[in-house]
């Protein structure tokens, strides 16, 4: 059963799994399905082949369940594979290596036989998985319809603060290793195959938003989020941090289904619940244990606003690859032009500023004798022609519009458009191309929409600088300036769809995409910019320059140690530039400060004093998670800082619990906050064990913890101050 109802989300993101965590052998298949089913989940995550399964000569290989026990359909729609998570395809034990490669193709294979979509795979066991990727790659080959998900760990770069200092003395720093970069190591060596996909593994804490960023530029086609991820709210209710909540928003966005795993920690009281095995029951009405954790994943995704009409529009052309139209050279079908003409934002815009362009060319006393001419250049089936004459009727202003167009068939439309809408003595309609009319006046207003996806690969600079003969001196260009912008992106299913050609000419390809699934890498930078009309009638539209070593040309600059000194005696009365030596200007500067925040902030959270409660008292006990970053840019020299960071601290505490004094550990953790947001910070009580104490109980400490938020917040402001001091 769908999550809820999103209008306009027909993605997989819809539906959510459960992992099944023991073995059901034999006839217990179909009832822990159908238990599934019935309380509202759509598949299960499960064991193939019994885990106790070693292969040996002449041995039936011990399945879950025969392929009869289930219908061909319920095996391909409601069943997920689990491969043995024993198997080490990387294990220095020679005899072991080899059983794990003879167990993980016996199961791939059966998986195959009963027509599952999808097996996951186990998560690699060491940073180093060549062997592991190598029988992968070999087992890929000859997939047809199945996807391999490798399950991977959601996990930080770096290790837990505590763990550091024996990480900094392990040699094997398998601790330290990105759970990306596994990934990016596995899949170049199964060559990006499109049938490798990702199961992320969710987990309590989770890496800076910048790492989870990646992510989403990955085939990741399950985010299996873990019981002991949860936190519990006020009513004793399963729910998670704002952390966690944004990412699976972001994956519900990106067609990711979501799969719980783990036992039941919360003690909700429902129906029939059994303690014990979550995946096991004789009462098909009995409620699943794990069904408080989907009812919040599903409270997620009904929250969720709906998609807007324009996205719905554009699902079909996500990640899709598309040659840039040529409407210069070609014509374009009726189906292209009506593509364009849904897009209402642009259209909208362009009335507004044919608008404020008829306000600007005739005053509110001239309006009844001055006639302004406005020409639309490429005027297609119409749409700007309609804009135009919507802008004159909303400012009151007189138009004469010539509608300019090369297509003949786009043509006969604009003639139709004319007849229907009533507008013979306004329109005059030029069935020409631009650079061959010769104009009958000169226009006060020039309008056109030739930019194209890159800004120029429609020739709009060549059109609009060979139109700009039609304008008046002081005419005006709609539009006036266009920039394009470039950035860097990893998107895997582009990668993969261009690889399929087999051809380099395929990945010079300029393509114009719909992008969704990518994870972009740096900020977007300006690349060429043109403006209309030009002051130069022979201005080139060349936006590149290469440097050539002729004789006369200035000797290329001979590197030299900087001198600190000689920087700050200017010698000019102004003030000493705020950046570097080597960048006197201020221009742009940016230093990363993580190790002086990371130590201040330990240091100024460490020295908390303790505090007391009328049931009990609580101190924190250090700092064991401080991770983010702290920066400060020098902007044409003027200087700014910022920081972003996400804490946990511990804490030990004492409570008079049913008139016996009861010790309590735990975490604070302070979810993700920025500069200036410390007046929205929160803080989130994760307990270390907290077996024996009642829903009240917990409540109440939660509630006594949170004062310990004021001073954490008055440590952080003297932590800014100091900061915009550095």
């Amino acid at each position: 059963m769908p999550l809820g109802q999103r209008a306009g989300d027909k993605s997989d993101s819809r539906y959510c799994g459960v992992e099944v965590l023991d073995f059901p052998a034999g006839e217990e298949l179909p009832a822990v399905l159908s238990h599934s089913l019935s309380s509202a989940f759509d598949f299960l995550l499960a064991p193939l082949v019994d885990p106790d399964y070693r292969p040996t000569p002449g041995a039936v290989l011990p399945v879950a369940a025969s392929d009869l026990v289930l219908s061909p359909s319920q095996w391909s729609s409601h069943i997920v594979g689990k491969i043995s998570e024993w198997i080490d395809l990387d294990s220095e034990d020679e005899q072991f290596r080899l059983e794990s490669e003879v167990t993980v193709k016996q199961e791939i294979a059966w998986a195959s036989h009963l027509s599952l979509q999808a097996c996951v795979l186990p998560p690699p066991k060491r940073s180093s998985c060549a062997n592991y990727a190598r029988v992968v790659n070999h087992i890929l080959q000859g997939l047809t319809n199945m996807q391999l998900w490798l399950r991977i760990p959601l996990e930080k770069s770096e290790p837990m603060d505590e763990d550091y200092d024996g990480a900094k003395n392990n040699s094997n720093m398998s601790d330290t290793v990105d759970s990306w970069e596994w990934w990016n190591s596995f899949r170049l060596l199964c060559e990006h195959s499109s049938q490798l996909c990702i199961a992320l593994d969710i987990l309590s804490t989770l890496p800076s938003m910048n790492s989870l960023g990646r992510w989403f530029g990955e085939p990741v086609r399950a985010a299996i989020l873990q019981t002991n991820a949860f936190l519990t709210n006020a009513r004793g209710y399963p729910c998670l941090s704002k952390h966690h909540q944004k990412l699976l928003t972001g994956f519900f966005n990106h067609s990711v289904q979501v799969i719980i795993s783990g036992r039941s920690n919360h003690n909700v009281s429902q129906l029939g619940v059994l303690s014990g095995d979550e995946n096991h029951t004789e009462d098909t009405a009995v409620r699943h244990a794990l069904s408080p954790y989907l009812d919040y994943i599903a409270y997620l995704y009904q929250r969720m606003d709906p998609l807007p009409e324009q996205e719905r529009f554009e699902m079909n052309y996500r990640d899709f690859l598309q040659s840039p139209l040529q409407p210069l050279m070609d014509n374009l079908e009726a189906q292209t032009y009506e593509t364009f003409e849904k897009d209402t934002v642009k259209y909208t815009q362009y009335q507004r500023a044919i608008a404020k362009a008829l306000v600007d060319r005739v005053s509110d006393d001239e309006v009844s004798t001055t006639k302004t001419v406005l020409m639309v250049v490429g005027a297609g089936r119409g749409p700007l022609v309609r804009a135009s004459l919507q802008a004159a009727e909303e400012t009151g202003r007189k138009l004469k519009v010539y509608a300019v167009e090369k297509n003949p068939n786009a043509v006969i439309t604009l003639h139709s458009l004319i007849e229907l809408e009533g507008w013979e003595s306004l329109v005059t309609i030029i069935s020409s191309d631009m650079r061959c009319w010769d104009a009958p006046e000169k226009a006060d207003i020039l309008v056109s929409e030739l930019l194209g996806s890159f800004g120029d690969n429609e020739l709009s600079p060549e059109c609009l600088d060979g139109a700009q003969r039609f304008l008046k001196p002081d005419g005006i260009s709609i539009p006036s300036s266009y920039t394009s912008f470039i950035e860097p992106i990893t998107a895997s299913k582009l990668h993969n769809d261009i690889k399929a050609h087999k051809d380099i000419a395929h990945f010079e390809t300029a393509y114009v995409v719909k992008l969704h699934r990518v994870a972009r890498l740096a900020p977007t930078q300006s690349v060429f910019t043109f403006d209309h009309p030009t002051p130069l009638p022979n201005a080139s539209n060349q936006r590149y320059w290469v440097r050539e070593a002729t004789g006369d040309a200035a000797p290329l600059p001979v590197p030299r140690k900087l001198d600190p000194s000689a920087a700050t005696a200017n010698g000019n009365g102004n003030p000493p530039p705020l950046g570097s030596v080597w960048n006197q200007a201020g221009t742009w500067e940016e230093k990363n400060l993580n190790s002086w925040a990371n130590s201040r902030i330990k240091e100024l959270l460490g020295s908390l004093d303790s505090l007391e409660f009328p049931t009990g008292k609580a101190s924190l006990d250090g700092v064991s998670k401080c991770t983010g970053d702290a920066f400060l840019v020098t902007v044409r020299n003027k200087k700014r800082v910022g920081y972003n960071y996400e804490l946990s601290l511990k804490f030990k505490g004492e409570w008079l619990i049913k008139e016996e004094k009861t010790k309590v550990k735990g975490h604070l953790d302070i979810p993700e906050f920025s500069f200036g947001e410390l007046e929205d910070l929160e803080v989130e009580v994760r307990f270390s064990d907290d077996e024996g104490l009642a829903s009240d109980d917990k409540r109440q400490i939660c509630k006594d913890l949170e004062s310990f938020l004021s001073p954490i917040r008055e440590k952080l402001r003297v932590f800014e101050e100091e900061l915009k001091d550095r």
